[in-house]
């Protein structure tokens, strides 16, 4: 299982939508997906939430949880992707510590790459 952690400290920077996109574009070439919500704003399992309501279920699991759920994943599962939370580098910092790979989000301004640091 590999295990993507989406990040930046800011809000707003696309992190929800990218962990969706991500995981239905893993899902779509033949991959087992979940997205692990740590974000205590849950955006995340809301959309997948809202989705289902709407009759359009995820094709993949989304899973509110903290970074310790990954453990809990299946050992099948080719992808977890983390939604991670915006502005607490605790949180943040956990889900990179069991990431194997990093996408960190930021408009090209000085002010957001500084944020990425």
């Amino acid at each position: 299982m590999t295990i993507i952690a989406i990040s930046n400290l800011k809000g707003g920077t696309g992190k929800t939508t990218s962990a969706v996109l991500l995981a239905t574009a893993f899902y779509r070439a033949g991959n087992s997906v979940t997205v692990v919500d740590p974000d205590p704003q849950g955006s995340a399992t809301e959309w997948a939430q809202m989705a289902e309501e709407k009759g359009q279920t995820f094709p993949f699991p989304v899973t509110l949880g903290n970074v310790r759920t990954t453990k809990n994943i299946k050992e099948n599962t080719d992808y977890t992707i983390l939604d991670c939370p915006p502005g607490d580098p605790r949180l943040i910092d956990a889900a990179i510590g069991v990431a194997d790979l990093v996408v960190c989000l930021g408009r090209a301004s000085s002010s957001s790459v500084l944020t990425i640091r």
